[in-house]
């Protein structure tokens, strides 16, 4: 491998890498988010601006850390998504089932 195509591979996981870091970040204050707003008194207020504070530090990151370079923006935001789809895996995995929960037409 020459030395441009190594150059180019590190920058694009360190792209992925710094992705995953801040899709980390956001998908814990995002549970940190779900599991306080039962306990508020507004807590749709709550839920918006967490939102609103989530996306805009979470964009604003992965555009600073990709830097000047498109490829790794790219990469970033794989990486992010990687921990998307992992997160949204483990939160089913921790959910009972819906047959579970509903009581059968046959024990009326």
């Amino acid at each position: 491998m020459t030395g441009d195509h190594a150059a180019w591979l590190v920058t694009l996981a360190e792209g992925a890498g710094a992705g995953a870091a801040v899709g980390v970040a956001y998908f814990a204050t995002l549970w940190w988010t779900v599991r306080r707003a039962a306990r508020t008194t507004r807590p749709t207020a709550f839920i918006v601006g967490s939102f609103l504070v989530r996306g805009i530090v979470a964009a604003a990151l992965l555009v600073a850390l990709a830097g000047a370079h498109p490829w790794r923006l790219v990469a970033a935001l794989g990486g992010f998504l990687v921990v998307r789809a992992v997160s949204v895996r483990l939160a089913r995995a921790s959910m009972p089932s819906p047959a579970a929960s509903r009581p059968s037409l046959e024990e009326g």
